[in-house]
């Protein structure tokens, strides 16, 4: 069961009646084993052969979602239900709670953050709604990559989390990758709620109108900031000669950050036009290069079978080195301002924001 992502925990727990509640402090990795492996064992440097093959195997088949995140509890007798209530502060203040039958012993959640705290207590109510017993726990959690469970949907991650030249991180929560929200892939009305329940507000749409059905209202609703700039050339030829469309998809992306509408950007598959998108997102804010060419080949992991390797995306990298400047943060800055043209307060501002 998903949450809003700021309103999510996990621990493992026991139900006592009438006994003082118990606390328990737990820590838990979100990313799943091949993932994990993937990201903390390969570090690569320019003309590196690609190893993402020794991590893209099965099982999982799906290998694109995070590691679920399990709740467990002794049943109590003589229950007519129980409530789980989930937040980021021991307040519990303007928590729905989550109803769970009388028999339940246990319960997933997917799409927390990485490196948060999270508090959570489960009660357990009589047949006239009174109190039975209350359990309380805080759950911490780790890792860096923030992959999101959505059934229907397809290469669903936040680039929060990387590691940046300035010894800082990508801001979770704020901009996201993923393959198609409407069309061959669409998202199931359950799927999309998911999505609108971990706070995305805006929806840049890389596909050509056709791809798109000719769509004009995002998905996901129609309070969302719904924008479709087709990419048309990509890849080197793309960030060589297609400045004023790349320059319009970053813009967006700056606006929507700059408004607070968390963004999820997309094209058929999240493959090509995302990854090169998203590509010069995160060499802007200061990725370095190996940690692109990781997030470029996450998309191999997808059980669309979409493979991605590194050597697609080396030229890119090498042009982006042609440009001024002594580190590639640098020159990443220089091709955005002298290619693109786009504005260094803008740029400012949106380093500002992402960077924690």
């Amino acid at each position: 069961m998903t949450l809003k992502s700021l309103l999510v925990a996990i621990i493992v727990c026991t139900t006592v009646f009438n006994a003082s509640a118990d606390v328990n402090v737990t820590t838990h990795n979100l990313e799943n084993a091949k993932a994990k492996a993937y990201l903390h064992e390969v570090s690569y440097n320019t003309g590196d052969k690609s190893r993402v093959k020794e991590y893209n195997v099965s099982p999982p088949e799906r290998r694109d979602q995070p590691a679920p995140v399990t709740i467990k509890w002794t049943a109590p007798a003589g229950v007519a239900n129980q409530l789980l209530y989930v937040a980021t502060s021991k307040k519990f203040k303007n928590v729905k709670p989550i109803t769970l039958a009388a028999n339940t012993t246990s319960n997933d959640i997917y799409n927390l953050i990485p490196g948060q705290t999270y508090y959570y207590k489960v009660v357990a109510l009589n047949d006239k709604g009174k109190k039975k017993a209350t359990n309380i726990g805080t759950a911490i959690t780790t890792g860096q990559l923030r992959m999101i469970k959505v059934e229907s949907g397809y290469n669903f991650r936040d680039i929060g989390g990387w590691n940046t030249a300035s010894g800082k991180h990508i801001r979770y929560g704020m901009i996201y990758r993923s393959a198609e929200l409407n069309g061959k892939y669409e998202l199931t009305s359950k799927d999309s709620a998911i999505v609108r329940n971990i706070g995305i507000l805006a929806e840049l749409d890389l596909r050509s109108d056709g791809e798109a059905h000719n769509i004009t209202v995002s998905r996901l609703g129609a309070d969302v900031t719904y924008n479709r700039l087709s990419t048309g050339t990509y890849y080197l030829e793309g960030i060589k000669n297609n400045t004023t469309r790349f320059k319009e998809q970053m813009q967006f992306v700056f606006d929507m950050v700059k408004q607070n509408r968390p963004v999820v950007f997309h094209c058929h598959i999240g493959a090509d036009r995302t990854g090169c998108l998203g590509l010069l997102l995160e060499g802007l804010l200061g990725v370095s290069e190996s940690d692109i060419y990781k997030d470029y080949e996450l998309t191999t992991f997808s059980a669309l079978g979409t493979p991605r390797y590194k050597g697609q995306i080396e030229d890119i990298i090498a042009y982006i080195k042609t440009f001024d400047g002594v580190t590639l943060e640098e020159q990443f800055y220089s091709y955005c301002t002298q290619a693109l043209g786009l504005s260094p307060q803008d740029i400012a501002d949106f380093r500002n924001t992402m960077l924690q």
